[in-house]
């Protein structure tokens, strides 16, 4: 049992670290797109994919499929509030979770648009991750959000064992120390944009909110709106 504990508590950090350590914002986008987005008047809004999950008492991560569909429609309709101000817009009906198939098309995706530079080339959108046979709109727009945070369980128990604030991780190879928060909870936001005529990616920013926390509402809201101004901006 200690093993098991101690190989999901090293998952978790390696996960934290590798997200403190690409925190920043990122924006990319096709060398036109200023002139792309004055053009846009219809937009499509897909549902927003959204998965989140807690970390239990036991030091478990479980799936908040209820928070999560909950999350998707709160987003969906933010950003329709939003952005109706600016186009035409038409939502389309779908699925809001992330299963085992759409998830590594995801993730192929985001590691493409990642590592591209700047200015995005060519990436095309994978058929596979959104079928729908009503959208003739050119422009679509969807989100895809993961998230993890700290249950009540888990906080009673860390009050009561008394966890340090920091957790120090040591870097041998490069003999440094780093110190990330003890708060393993974030949520992260990936926004894309794009053409189907022309078959790619137009646009792309992923952002992390640290110390995600499901009851802090008003910060969540702040989050997905500063992340739109972009796409509300013509």
């Amino acid at each position: 049992m200690r093993n098991i504990h101690r190989n999901i508590t090293t998952t978790i950090l390696l996960i934290c670290l590798s997200l403190y350590c690409n925190s920043q914002t990122i924006v990319k986008k096709v060398t036109n797109f200023r002139n792309i987005k004055h053009n846009i008047d219809t937009l499509v809004i897909l549902p927003s994919f959204v998965d989140i999950k807690s970390i239990g008492g036991d030091d478990k991560l479980y799936s908040d499929t209820v928070f999560s569909a909950k999350l998707s429609d709160t987003i969906t309709y933010m950003i329709k509030d939003l952005l109706k101000k600016k186009y035409h817009l038409k939502r389309i009906s779908g699925s809001k979770y992330i299963n085992t198939i759409t998830e590594k098309e995801f993730n192929k995706l985001f590691d493409n648009l990642d590592m591209s530079v700047d200015s995005i080339p060519h990436i095309e959108f994978p058929d596979s991750i959104f079928q729908t046979n009503d959208n003739r709109s050119r422009y679509c727009l969807f989100t895809v959000c993961n998230g993890v945070y700290i249950s009540a369980e888990k906080r009673k128990k860390d009050i009561k064992e008394a966890l340090p604030t920091t957790i120090a991780v040591g870097i041998l190879s490069l003999g440094t120390v780093i110190c990330i928060p003890a708060n393993l909870a974030n949520l992260t936001m990936r926004i894309i944009l794009y053409d189907r005529v022309d078959k790619r990616v137009i646009y792309y920013k992923a952002d992390m909110m640290p110390a995600f926390n499901k009851v802090d509402f008003y910060l969540i809201n702040q989050f997905v709106l500063n992340n739109f101004k972009t796409i509300y901006c013509k």
